[in-house]
């Protein structure tokens, strides 16, 4: 099985790396263990990259690079990297802070003594450049401490395994967690600046296929959910799998398996009520059908909903063509999302170029700005734009800034405050924001002197 070509047209590149094999902090019935692989990873061509470089964060960067023919040079790429692999925050303190430094110290293309070295180095480097760092875990796992460490470490965006928000289903299944953790890991996230996707899971064990539309719906929708992105994975038997609990058990405890059709209604349905501020990231485990013991098998091309949904994917340039863009002719549309605010750059009422996630914070006196996006194919910092497929370096950073400092002065707020990766660190400081003293890549804007931007 061969995995899709390089990411590159949400505004920067994503290669996907695997921390080690370790205990993931659950037991759930449907996961399946292979004492070679990180939990639930099946045998495949990335984490075999990642058990040949014996889980080395900057082996599996390399061998991305030389796969897709990729180059430490001046060109100053921007990059996201995707940690998989099971619960981070489940893994000790030392080996994750070991873990990031290595992919610091491989876009900086040199080592350096210590993570916190590696970042200042990263900070400084014109080279490529970090814009995102991706890390998994479980809802339960996450705490006010665990936030404080992973901004640290320098994560951007936090993916948790939601899976169901019904407590029977996830009793049914074994989750560790319950649906009062999903509210409270979703809260502390965004409180403190990450982007929050949520992982989905159709067809548990206990589940009524009606039931799990409308709480996916819920998930999507309800202010104390509304993730910024969404997995979803329709749950399968795999055929030569060690499952947690062996599947002709979960016949026994009530497990009906969807079929293609069952899963495709329950998608459209879904896709139908999915709001402008979600990205469906996925609607299918890659898994060759002839693995598949039960479960649905045939594989569905997410843009067959493209007519038919909000999704921020599927309306973007990721997978439509667009022509005759014209900055002077994009609008900044705002609507409420959760606690905060999601302001989008929209083209011809209809295609996405891109947003920018705000959360209230300090009881409504500031804004924290925790996800912000230019989209269309990347483009190396200090380059000039040359038309599409490009939107960036035209100033539309600069216009999603603006307009949060106009609907924050609006509300009466006088500061916005951004939590930034090494790699954007200068970025936010050429738009006036201020460095904190006491919090690494935390800047802060006072609007009461009306910035320019």
């Amino acid at each position: 099985m061969h995995r899709t070509a390089i990411k590159d047209n949400i505004g920067y590149s994503v290669l996907t790396i695997y921390s080690k094999p370790f205990d993931c902090g659950g037991r759930c019935r449907f996961c399946f263990t292979d004492v070679k692989m990180p939990k639930s990873a099946l045998n495949h061509e990335d984490t075999n990259r990642g058990l040949n470089c014996r889980w080395s964060a900057a082996c599996q960067l390399r061998e991305n690079f030389n796969r897709f023919s990729l180059k430490h040079d001046t060109t100053n790429n921007k990059y996201g990297v995707n940690i998989m692999g099971g619960s981070f925050t489940n893994y000790p303190k030392a080996y994750l802070e070991s873990f990031v430094k290595e992919i610091y110290d491989f876009f900086n293309d040199t080592e350096s003594s210590d993570l916190n070295e590696a970042k200042k180095k990263h900070t400084l480097s014109d080279t490529n450049k970090i814009v995102m760092i991706c890390v998994q875990t479980l809802p339960n796992l996450i705490t006010q401490e665990h936030c404080d460490f992973l901004k640290y470490l320098g994560i951007t965006e936090v993916q948790i395994g939601v899976e169901s928000i019904n407590e029977g289903v996830l009793f049914a299944n074994r989750r560790p967690h319950t649906k009062g953790d999903v509210i409270n890991a979703t809260y502390l996230l965004k409180q403190n600046g990450f982007a929050v996707t949520y992982h989905i899971m159709l067809g548990l064990i206990g589940s009524k296929p009606s039931d799990e539309i409308n709480e996916t719906i819920e998930l999507l929708t309800d202010n104390q959910y509304s993730p910024d992105y969404v997995k979803i994975y329709p749950c399968i038997a795999v055929k030569g799998a060690k499952h947690n609990t062996p599947v002709n058990k979960w016949f026994e405890i009530g497990w009906e398996p969807l079929s293609d059709q069952q899963t495709l209604y329950a998608l459209k349905a879904i896709m139908n009520h999915c709001p402008v501020y979600v990205g469906i990231n996925r609607i299918q485990r890659l898994v060759d059908e002839d693995q598949i013991l039960f479960g649905p098998r045939t594989p569905i091309d997410i843009t067959d909903f493209k007519d038919d949904t909000n999704c921020i994917w599927l309306r973007s340039p990721m997978h439509n063509k667009i022509t005759g863009f014209d900055i002077n002719n994009v609008v900044v549309k705002t609507v409420s999302q959760g606690s905060g605010f999601y302001l989008e750059i929209n083209f011809n009422d209809k295609y996405c170029i891109g947003y920018c996630r705000v959360e209230l914070k300090n009881s409504c006196k500031s804004f924290l700005i925790r996800d912000m996006r230019v989209l269309g194919k990347m483009l190396p910092v200090g380059y000039e734009n040359p038309g599409q497929p490009f939107f960036q370096h035209i100033g539309l950073g600069k216009l999603l800034i603006s307009e949060i400092a106009r609907l924050a002065t609006s509300m009466g707020i006088v500061a916005m405050t951004v939590k930034s990766t090494p790699g954007l660190f200068r970025y936010f400081q050429k738009l006036n924001f201020i460095p904190r003293d006491n919090d690494e890549f935390v800047l802060d804007l006072n609007l009461t002197n009306k910035p320019v931007f």
